[in-house]
């Protein structure tokens, strides 16, 4: 009878230790969610002063899809280098977990090419991409919706040691399109707005 009530207690919280984790879980995702809700307002804050028509916005919309095509195709380059180092990291976790074996110089180096790699693709994928819509810009938006998109930003808020006032209105341009238009989240708001 004794261990049936303690059978009985351990499932109990064992129960409880499980929806507790869901609960946590719902919670994180909706508060995740929120986040999310809470950037589009951001977006919305940097994208509605411009004030872009539906065409505009669609002419725009064609070449952020080009970028995040490129995106994807790093991304989808990425899975199959790391699907490939993948058995590498697994034996060396095993050797360290079950043996106390310090991972291997080898595998830490080949691991830090990767992932040096995977940086300056992104980097120079993200500089060609800004490159490309910012002259999409620069033949999509007047001289006003230009000039708004180079000042809606502090640059400060993504470099403190940015100089705003000894910025281009180029460079500030450039930071607005890395900032808002290259950001995923911003991709949803902006197909929202010029289907309005």
């Amino acid at each position: 009878m004794k261990n049936a009530l303690t059978f009985l207690v351990v499932g109990l919280l064992s129960l409880n230790l499980c929806a507790t984790q869901q609960l946590s879980k719902d919670k994180m995702n909706k508060s995740r969610e929120v986040l999310m809700k809470a950037r589009s307002l951001d977006h919305l804050t940097h994208l509605l002063p411009l004030a872009m028509t539906k065409e505009q916005l669609n002419k725009l919309l064609l070449v952020v899809d080009k970028a995040r095509q490129k995106e994807d195709a790093i991304t989808l380059n990425e899975h199959l280098e790391l699907v490939k180092i993948e058995p590498l990291i697994d034996g060396e976790v095993k050797r360290g977990t079950k043996n106390g074996a310090v991972p291997s110089k080898e595998v830490l180096s080949q691991c830090a090419r990767l992932f040096s790699a995977f940086t300056i693709r992104r980097t120079l994928a993200a500089e060609e991409n800004t490159t490309d819509i910012f002259n999409a810009m620069k033949s999509i938006l007047n001289e006003g919706q230009m000039k708004v998109a180079a000042n809606t930003l502090d640059p400060k808020a993504f470099d403190p040691n940015a100089k705003p006032d000894s910025m281009s209105q180029d460079e500030k341009v450039k930071l607005f399109i890395k900032a808002v238009i290259l950001d995923w989240s911003s991709y949803d708001i902006m197909v929202k707005l010029a289907s309005r």
